[in-house]
């Protein structure tokens, strides 16, 4: 990863209201197009992965709707039917585990298998002991949570999957610093053991989850009744280079999101899909004036990540396989994979 310029200030976290969960992100990246996309069960796939590994084969057992900016099954996260919510955050230094023999995927990948074949935090912590991300792709750390309103945040250190959950995982804020480090600084803060305030303008990793875990923990911010509306107003307290803020609802299965060029809140529920092996994949632009969707068109979708390769392409490290990539958005698009 040295050298690379590009900026990325990625946020999240959970909000909770009794036993109802929303996860609450930040997409911050340079790049400034993208979709949500249905994705249908029952689909046989395969990952595209090389390097003499052996690729993950699967079919999806349920539906989800997921933001892409790199074209169908490479989401930045998403929701499932279930309620299951995937999120991914940078973060640098991450190793991800040496699992030889194991089924390999690409990061993106790893998430939509997830939602493709999970139902909860716990489905998403068995199967990550039995697959593996090699180890020169884009490090990652992921923010997970069901309909049971189970919440956690998984880390890949020192070559290990790492499970924050429950009383370990109360300070429910992810930024792009490991969360142990996260947490020694806030030993600092009023409420944490401290004195101080986080800043209000800094953007560099661990100020902004300060900034986060003092307003929800301290109550800085007013915590409306709608409590999606009070997750946006703080993940504005944090933007930076932000393409994209959203709100998980695990469940009624909805996401709340605006974009950089649209500001109007839209919600899109999963409920209110076909995710039918037959039915039509559909897509919608996040900077739509609408929330309703059309269907797949492979041209539209390729033409977005072609831009997204070109500004990416050293930190994303896609060279070989932005063909691959680009030849599963023409399968979907001709044959809808093959079910099964």
């Amino acid at each position: 990863m040295n050298g690379v310029s590009l900026k990325l200030g990625c946020s999240a976290f959970c909000l909770r209201n009794g036993s109802d969960t929303w996860i609450a992100r930040n997409l911050d990246v340079p790049f400034t197009n993208g979709h949500i996309l249905t994705n249908l069960r029952g689909i046989s796939k395969q990952s595209i992965i090389q390097n003499h590994l052996f690729p993950a084969h699967w079919i999806s057992r349920w539906g989800s709707l997921t933001i892409n900016l790199l074209g169908a099954d490479f989401p930045m996260g998403g929701i499932n039917e279930c309620g299951l919510v995937i999120e991914h955050l940078w973060m640098p230094g991450t190793e991800y585990p040496d699992h030889r023999g194991c089924k390999a995927l690409l990061e993106f990948e790893w998430i939509q298998f997830m939602l493709d074949t999970c139902t909860s935090v716990e489905d998403v912590r068995i199967q990550a002991e039995q697959l593996t991300i090699p180890s020169d792709r884009v490090e990652m750390h992921f923010l997970l949570a069901d309909s049971s309103g189970n919440y956690a945040l998984l880390e890949f250190r020192n070559g290990k999957p790492l499970f924050y959950t429950g009383s370990f995982f109360q300070t429910s804020v992810v930024t792009n610093s490991w969360y142990d480090e996260s947490l020694r600084y806030m030993s600092s803060f009023a409420g944490f053991g401290g004195e101080s305030t986080p800043s209000r303008t800094s953007t560099e990793s661990l100020d902004r989850f300060a900034r986060l875990a003092c307003a929800i923990y301290n109550k800085t911010t007013a915590i409306p009744i709608n409590i999606p509306d009070s997750a946006m107003s703080l993940l504005d307290s944090v933007i930076d280079d932000t393409l994209l803020s959203v709100v998980f609802h695990p469940q009624s299965g909805c996401m709340t999101f605006k974009t950089s060029q649209n500001d109007k809140q839209r919600t899109l529920k999963t409920a209110d899909f076909d995710f039918s092996p037959d039915a039509h994949h559909m897509m919608l632009d996040i900077h739509a004036e609408t929330d309703t969707m059309e269907n797949f068109n492979a041209e539209k979708i390729i033409l977005k990540m072609q831009d997204i390769f070109s500004i990416g392409q050293d930190f994303l490290r896609l060279d070989a396989y932005q063909n691959l990539m680009i030849s599963r958005q023409k399968q979907i698009s001709t044959t809808r994979y093959s079910s099964s």
